[in-house]
């Protein structure tokens, strides 16, 4: 390794640590200023790397909410039933999937609790009624819990591409790469099969949005979106902050407090596939996923937020 490279991360990890450090504190600042106040949640689902950063945080900046959790299962306190570690914390897929499914001694009370403690640290502002909710995977296999726990609220599920997904996953997170391919296969199908198993616990409270068709039409599909949601469009656009990234999470296009629409994340995804998979291995994939996605794009048509494909491209 280089010493340019090692300084480069160690600058890296060095920035993470304060940004953390500060974010901890204004958290408890804001925990205490809202301290009794009660927020309802948008809950946002899809798997990682599917968009739900770019959703939420365009939720966050765009609607007349309090604010945004951007990792929800990852902010909860660590003693909460909700909290899970980092992905590549985990030794196999199998093992990081089963700690993403409610627990039969979870209570919805604490449950409750500990999401309105985090909601209070993250709402920016204590007079709006909700607040956004991200949690990649978590927010998935968890809907019927959550939907319990929180009657009422809304859910906005976003999908994207499944075969450029499950490029992400194995780019971007050791678990996934280190594990087998039909794994990473397996796995999105499972945590979307799941999540449609449970939408009868919040009947026509479920939104879903193609990703594709999201970043085509940005502007027009989040005021589209307010109007499904019952939450007004806020006057101007709140700052959105830059954030060092880590473990290949988060947001990266920000710019001057600005989102900036990345319209070339699935042609990468494809490039970096035919780069390391044989052809053979991509068809397997499309064939495995293609009667999920369709059944994903048909939810999107019915919402109104489906792109023009027909399947995996």
């Amino acid at each position: 390794m280089s010493d340019s490279s090692f300084v480069g991360r160690a600058r890296r990890r060095l920035r993470l640590e304060v940004e953390r450090a500060s974010g901890r504190l204004l958290d408890a600042r804001r925990r205490r200023h809202n301290a009794g106040r009660s927020f309802q949640p948008i809950f946002v689902a899809g798997a990682i790397g599917s968009g739900t950063s770019l959703l939420a945080a365009s939720l966050g900046q765009r609607l007349r909410v309090a604010g945004v959790a951007l990792e929800s299962a990852r902010e909860v306190a660590r003693d909460s039933c909700l909290w899970i570690d980092r992905v590549n914390h985990f030794p196999s897929i199998r093992a990081y999937e089963d700690r993403l499914s409610p627990g039969p001694d979870w209570s919805l009370v604490e449950a409750r609790e500990d999401l309105q403690q985090l909601y209070r640290a993250k709402a920016l502002d204590p007079t709006r009624d909700f607040i956004v909710d991200k949690g990649p995977n978590t927010n998935l296999v968890r809907a019927g819990f959550l939907a319990e726990a929180f009657p009422g609220s809304p859910f906005v599920l976003v999908f994207r591409d499944p075969v450029a997904n499950i490029e992400g996953f194995r780019r971007k997170w050791l678990t996934f790469h280190d594990d087998a391919l039909a794994e990473n296969v397996r796995f999105w199908l499972a945590v979307h099969e799941r999540f449609l198993d449970q939408t009868a616990a919040f009947p026509g409270r479920l939104v879903t949005v193609e990703y594709e068709a999201l970043v085509a039409d940005y502007e027009a599909s989040l005021a589209r979106l307010a109007d499904r949601l019952g939450v007004p469009l806020a006057p101007e656009a709140r700052p959105v902050a830059a954030r060092a990234q880590g473990d290949g999470r988060g947001l990266r296009g920000v710019e001057s407090g600005h989102i900036r629409v990345d319209r070339d994340a699935n042609a990468r995804s494809w490039s970096s596939l035919q780069a390391t998979l044989d052809p053979r291995q991509i068809d397997e994939i499309r064939n495995a996923v293609a009667p999920m996605h369709r059944r994903l794009q048909d939810l999107a048509r019915a919402s109104g937020f489906a792109a023009d494909a027909g399947g995996p491209t």
